[in-house]
């Protein structure tokens, strides 16, 4: 994905940081070595404790997962105003919308190759995603939210259990 970003955008100084760890990080470091001048854009940072530095660094959120449950980084990335792309796994579909953000089937890398380079040239767009992403994570993820849900919640949860 990135090779053929780098190569398909070539006046576009881009750059990609891969955050966490996992059985693949030696197979991907090695397809990046290989990968000559594109492979030098790509950083894998490993697990990180703090990621506001590295949302306020960066211009999009790509999630290339082929299964997830509901990605917290998802939501991280949203309430920081970043466009997000990401596979339709978990709870991805109900985190996500046309308006806040763009999905793809698990798997696609055209779609998410397709996506990535239609937000990297239309940054009224990154920007419109970034925004709208931001506003749902406030309106149905904040603490404010759950504050006034959870209560609800539970009251519905404990009359069920009550009248089963």
């Amino acid at each position: 994905l990135a090779r053929r970003l780098v190569d398909g955008l070539p006046d576009f100084d881009l750059s990609f940081d891969v955050v966490g760890e996992g059985p693949l990080r030696a197979v991907l470091e090695k397809l990046r070595d290989d990968s000559g001048a594109a492979g030098r854009k790509i950083r894998f940072l490993g697990e990180q404790a703090e990621m506001s530095g590295i949302y306020r660094q960066s211009d999009i959120l790509v999630l290339t997962s082929g299964f997830e449950g509901t990605p917290n980084v998802v939501l991280e990335a949203m309430a920081h105003g970043m466009p997000v792309v990401a596979t339709r796994v978990g709870g991805v579909p109900e985190i996500l919308s046309g308006e806040s953000g763009i999905i793809v089937d698990p798997f696609d890398f055209d779609g998410l190759l397709d996506e990535t380079r239609v937000l990297i040239l239309d940054c009224g767009r990154r920007v419109a995603l970034g925004k709208n992403g931001q506003t749902h994570v406030y309106g149905h993820h904040s603490l404010k939210y759950l504050r006034q849900r959870l209560p609800e919640i539970y009251r519905q949860m404990l009359t069920k259990t009550t009248h089963d």
